[in-house]
């Protein structure tokens, strides 16, 4: 698994990215400020550093030339978040040796897998190459077919639901999305999949009120499909609400890759058949 230290002091920025470069497959060590990021550097000598320009302590700037002075390190790509990008700036890190460079105003976790999976050499696409399939497949749980079981995913960030719909129709499921409540709802009654992975925050009618209705449901098929929580940072209470309200598990957007989420589905399927 392909590590990433992130040095970024900008909690908006760190939670737009981190589940995505999470779910994608990537070790994300996070650091808010650049001396302990760069002594992390140092220490870990990680495959690829994701390095905000305006880091306190230690800018960007300063991160990357010693970086690059650095014979034990110098070999590391990087890729700069800036907050005013131009062409100027940009030309500037690039000649210090960053591998690319990025605006904040307007980043997308798109953008960023984009490029680090450029800077890794892992090209286009949402999981990267061969190489980097045939390494999430050597870490995946090995479990008995599903038999094309069908998931429903209930999520709003239309690219976070692609990550997961690609790696799980590559594990032979039936993947239907949906990106707000109330169509989640309506597929979860017609669909009828076999477990439904629930965002809690959703535009129309959040998580809780989906999952609600599934569980009041007057069919016994729709009411008996179980539900995993799909949560962010700190959503514990939230998390503990809705187990309550009959989720059969969760998952914490940032900590899970892709493969880990395989898993978790198919032991609760299999869980399920007992």
């Amino acid at each position: 698994m392909q590590n990433i230290i992130f040095i970024e002091h900008d909690l908006a920025i760190q939670e737009a990215l981190l589940p995505t470069l999470k779910v994608a497959g990537f070790t994300v060590e996070l650091v808010e400020d650049g001396e302990v990021g760069f002594q992390k550097i140092k220490n870990m000598k990680p495959n690829l550093v994701l390095l905000d320009a305006d880091a306190p302590k230690k800018n960007g700037r300063e991160i990357l030339e010693a970086i690059r002075t650095d014979f034990d390190l110098a070999f590391i790509p990087v890729v700069v978040i800036m907050n005013n990008q131009n062409q100027k700036v940009t030309e500037q890190y690039l000649d210090l040796g960053a591998c690319d460079t990025l605006a904040k105003e307007n980043i997308t976790a798109e953008v960023v897998l984009n490029k680090v999976q450029k800077c890794f050499g892992l090209g286009g696409g949402f999981l990267g190459t061969e190489n980097f399939e045939n390494e999430e497949q050597e870490n995946t749980l090995a479990m008995p077919s599903t038999s094309e079981a069908k998931i429903l995913i209930i999520e709003d960030d239309q690219f976070l639901s692609e990550l997961c719909q690609t790696k799980l129709g590559k594990e032979g499921y039936q993947v239907v999305t949906a990106l707000d409540g109330e169509t989640g709802l309506q597929k979860a009654i017609t669909e009828k999949p076999e477990l439904i992975l629930l965002d809690l925050l959703l535009p129309g009618i959040d998580g809780f009120e989906v999952l609600k209705k599934i569980k009041a449901h007057s069919e016994e098929a729709v009411r008996n499909i179980p539900v995993l929580l799909f949560s962010n940072f700190g959503q514990e209470d939230k998390i503990q609400m809705g187990m309550s309200l009959g989720a059969i598990d969760y998952l914490v957007k940032a900590n899970f890759t892709t493969d880990e989420i395989v898993n978790k589905i198919k032991k609760v399927l299999i869980e399920n058949k007992r």
